[in-house]
């Protein structure tokens, strides 16, 4: 599958989950965001250091705050916990 369709088959999630300022990339939405080099893209990762960042990952955003920066974290705490808004898909 290519990088655009994986990229956007998340979205449709938010609306799924009945988030309704999520999901897109837009002024007034709260998006958490990956910026990439493809090219470089690796996972660095093994049994003894799982926790280690991927290369090729140069920045994330999470609702608009840098959390990372070139494998490096910024100590920042952006995220918050997501509760539905609304009923659609709510199981009994």
């Amino acid at each position: 599958m290519c990088t655009r369709r994986q990229t956007w088959r998340g979205t449709p999630l938010a609306r799924r989950l009945g988030l309704r300022d999520r999901g897109l990339g837009r002024e007034g939405y709260k998006a958490d965001l990956v910026v990439f080099d493809l090219r470089a893209l690796q996972d660095a990762a093994t049994y003894e250091a799982p926790k280690r960042p991927a290369h090729g990952i140069r920045w994330v955003l999470v609702n608009g705050d840098v959390v990372a920066r070139r494998g490096t974290s910024t100590g920042r705490r952006a995220g918050t916990v997501l509760r539905r808004t609304g009923a659609k898909g709510r199981r009994p």
